[in-house]
């Protein structure tokens, strides 16, 4: 079996996630990193740890075992013996452990030996661990556009402006003439755009649902959208891209023009389809050319109405402002990435 896997790669997944080497070793306690990559007079120290009253000293390897290995540990255990009795490093039993795939019986034995515990591990599962993980905690890798049915923005105006005096779905249906269903579907879309809080059955203006409806041009129709309300979108949207799925999919949408333009622009519909759907994770659902006109229309449809992308002859472009939305979308996305994974430990 040919394994494609740098050693520093599985060693940032087992850093970044202890318990990844706990569950590996078979230890049940609490495991916190101490060291990595530190400078011992014989050579580097992958991993130590510390558990209970231990110290567990790693050595990661991703190729067939060697006896090299089991001296490189040994030394390592020397080495910290030897600080440990300097004062260098807290006193407490060092147990040592070499990670490699492939372990065979003769070489387990001559590993138990010797005082070292192998493990045989795969490198495919430790990586595939680190993203499951990483789906528990970063919203930007399950996060998937949703559809309520609403296919402009300023169609939930008049909903807005009516929970100035009311608060209950059947007041706003009364007042506005639309069905119950259809309020709802509004009040959902504006939740996910954060102008709207619920509680208890009753809807609200939150604070940025209130700067927004006081940002409305006076002078223009209800269902126009003014530029400020579009500066009000556009500057919650850069702060979090991640913060609902209606904010992720008008993201997605524009980084998706964004990224095709490379390939020809201005960038047709046909070649948006496809990319924006597996772009958003909507693989098994949009199934069908009329699923994939729907999501892009919809969501298309948004962006342009906060002057992002325009659309001319059936092909999409990126407006100035589209073009500073998705710079400014890329950098605070690598920043939520980072926070979510942690940086890696120095070397």
């Amino acid at each position: 079996m040919a394994l494609k896997v740098l050693e520093s790669q599985i060693e940032d997944a087992l850093a970044t996630y202890p318990d990844l080497f706990a569950s590996l070793i078979g230890v049940q306690d609490n495991v916190s990193l101490l060291l990595r990559q530190h400078h011992l007079a014989s050579g580097r120290l992958d991993l130590l740890y510390a558990s209970g009253t231990d110290l567990l000293l790693a050595e990661l390897k991703v190729e067939l075992f060697r006896d090299t290995f089991l001296k490189q540990v040994l030394s390592y255990a020397a080495d910290l013996r030897t600080l440990q009795g300097t004062g260098s490093l807290i006193r407490a039993p060092i147990r040592t452990y070499l990670l490699c795939p492939w372990i065979s019986e003769t070489q387990t034995a001559q590993c138990r030996q010797a005082g070292v515990t192998p493990v045989e591990y795969s490198p495919e599962q430790i990586l595939q661990a680190f993203f499951s993980r990483l789906r528990g905690i970063a919203k930007f890798v399950s996060i998937k556009p949703s559809d309520h049915g609403v296919w402009n923005i300023h169609l939930i105006h008049r909903v807005l402006h009516g929970l100035l005096n009311m608060s209950l779905p059947e007041e706003l249906a009364a007042s506005t003439r639309l069905s119950v269903k259809t309020v709802m579907n509004h009040l959902r879309f504006a939740e996910e755009l954060f102008l709207v809080s619920r509680q208890d059955g009753r809807f609200t203006l939150s604070a940025l649902g209130v700067r927004y409806v006081a940002a409305r041009d006076g002078g223009a129709p209800i269902d126009a959208i003014s530029a400020g309300q579009r500066g009000i979108l556009h500057g919650f949207i850069i702060k979090d891209p991640f913060a609902s799925p209606a904010v992720f999919g008008i993201y997605a949408i524009v980084e998706c023009v964004f990224t095709l333009a490379r390939n020809s622009y201005p960038v047709d519909p046909s070649a948006l389809f496809g990319y924006f759907r597996d772009t958003c994770g909507k693989a098994t659902e949009w199934l069908t050319e009329t699923s994939l006109r729907h999501g892009v229309g919809m969501y298309s449809n948004y962006a342009i109405e906060l002057g992002l992308l325009a659309r001319t002859d059936d092909r999409f472009l990126l407006t100035p402002d589209g073009i500073r939305f998705v710079l400014l979308l890329q950098l605070h996305k690598g920043i939520a990435m980072v926070d979510a994974i942690g940086g890696p430990n120095a070397r």
